[in-house]
């Protein structure tokens, strides 16, 4: 299921890097909470406590050169998430 704030690629086309975020497989297709058998996107990464994933990624990926930089964003989310 798309996003009104990025394109949807289509089935078997990789979306804009800017606009991924890195899901392991079992998280993404395999398993039985994964995103895939969820069903709605959106709704999937509310569960996870992301409210705007695109905006996470494109923060991430504009970040991107440096890993400190990334990891302090990523930390700072995970302080805020609901599963912490």
């Amino acid at each position: 299921m798309g996003s009104p704030d990025k394109p949807n690629p289509g089935v078997g086309q990789k979306p804009d890097d800017a606009d991924a975020l890195p899901l392991c497989h079992t998280c993404h297709v395999s398993g039985p909470d994964s995103q895939h058998a969820f069903g709605n996107e959106g709704m999937w990464w509310k569960k996870q406590g992301i409210d705007n994933p695109i905006r996470l990624a494109r923060s991430l990926y504009r970040l991107r050169e440096s890993l400190d930089g990334m990891r302090a964003l990523v930390f700072a989310h995970i302080d805020e998430s609901p599963w912490t």
